[in-house]
């Protein structure tokens, strides 16, 4: 049985495997992450900060916020590295909550399969050290989208409104998450 608990059985030994690699590939998404260039979307990304800091911006606060929180952490002066850590880290988390997300719908190893394959994407590794905000609305959508299937699925109305504002909240990352509200809202 796919959905057996970790551990118990040949099926469970599979679905630890698989979660070992997508741990092994969620640390890729540090490795050389302030070797890289300055590129522009770092540039951008550290004047937006400041500016959302000012109250001179309005555009994905949640994640300028963030970033200008690393900024602050780090001390001195900004670095590649900690422009990039938010990105980073919410790369790292959307990889088990894609597993998290459709395990209900799919089963375990199904779902843990779909994060092995988002870990392995290229474009999930190229965003999750980049600093801009998809992985972090792919994580906010991510959340969202589980808590819908599992309100719908369990019949909790409150679990499914929790999951559109969650998903909703994505849109503060980055407007085209705004795009699975009604998506979600139609189920």
């Amino acid at each position: 049985n796919e959905n057996s608990p970790a551990g118990s059985g040949e099926a469970g030994e599979r679905v630890g495997w698989i979660a070992a690699s997508v741990v092994a590939l969620a640390a890729l998404r540090f490795v050389q992450l302030g070797r890289w260039g300055l590129w522009v979307d770092e540039a951008f990304s550290l004047h937006d900060a400041r500016a959302l800091d000012l109250g001179q911006l309005k555009d994905n606060p949640l994640g300028y916020w963030l970033i200008a929180r690393a900024l602050d952490f780090g001390g001195s002066a900004p670095s590649e590295a900690l422009l990039r850590i938010v990105p980073a880290l919410f790369g790292i988390v959307s990889l088990f909550l894609t597993a998290w997300c459709f395990e209900p719908l799919f089963g375990r190893r199904r779902a843990w399969i779909a994060a092995l394959l988002v870990g392995l994407s290229s474009w999930h590794m190229y965003w999750s050290q980049c600093a801009r905000f998809y992985t972090m609305a792919q994580a906010l959508s991510l959340v969202g989208a589980g808590l819908v299937l599992r309100g719908t699925l369990r019949g909790s109305t409150r679990t499914y409104v929790a999951g559109l504002v969650v998903a909703a909240l994505a849109g503060t990352a980055h407007p085209s998450a705004a795009v699975l509200v009604p998506f979600l809202f139609a189920t």
